[in-house]
């Protein structure tokens, strides 16, 4: 009776020659053509044997060409990015190399706020002026409509008015007459001036 024992994958590869051929820059998936196993024993072999297989991304970006120039550009004051593209890290890359190796990338000072800008002063709004009123002489209240009725008389139509002259209308047409006596600090005599004032 013939009876079939499985061996692991990674049983099969030569511990010894792996690490060589993995010192001598052969990709992982090379080994793994080379043991006839898959490229997952063989990350597994590395993983668990790392003094034998040292990490390639750790040695490809912590090598000492790298740092020299990456810690040199970081003194000049240029930002992750900058120094990533010059050395051909991407910018995690680099910040993770600062972090690393403290010695050779001195912190930098922190930014400092950006000052306040200054508003500028408000513009002063120029003094309106308002013209006072002349004073008035007073004016015994006298019935409107007698007053109206009087001037009506002396009333001019609108084109006959002039600019100095009361412009109150005395009645409601047929012609429209205005009250033509002079007026006092605006369109209107003394007596229609007070009566506008009442009635606002």
């Amino acid at each position: 009776m013939n009876i079939r024992v499985d061996v692991p994958q990674h049983a099969t590869v030569d511990i010894a020659a792996a690490s060589k051929m993995w010192a001598d820059g052969k990709s992982a998936t090379q080994i793994a053509e080379r043991f006839g196993v898959t490229r997952n024993v063989v990350i597994g072999i590395t993983s668990r044997n790392r003094g034998l297989f040292p990490s390639k991304t750790a040695e490809k970006e912590y090598n000492p060409k790298l740092l020299a120039k990456a810690s040199k550009l970081w003194n000049e004051g240029l930002s992750l990015r900058a120094i990533g593209k010059v050395v051909g890290r991407t910018q995690p890359t680099v910040g993770r190399i600062v972090r690393k190796f403290p010695e050779l990338f001195q912190p930098r000072d922190p930014i400092a706020r950006a000052a306040p800008i200054a508003q500028p002063a408000p513009k002063k709004q120029p003094k309106l002026f308002v013209e006072s009123a002349p004073d008035l002489d007073w004016v015994p209240p006298i019935d409107g409509k007698t007053y109206d009725a009087d001037r009506l008389q002396h009333g001019k139509t609108l084109l006959d008015v002039g600019s100095s002259e009361c412009k109150w209308p005395l009645n409601a047409g047929g012609p429209f007459l205005f009250c033509a006596d002079t007026a006092v600090g605006g369109n209107y005599c003394a007596h229609h001036r007070m009566r506008s004032v009442r009635a606002a």
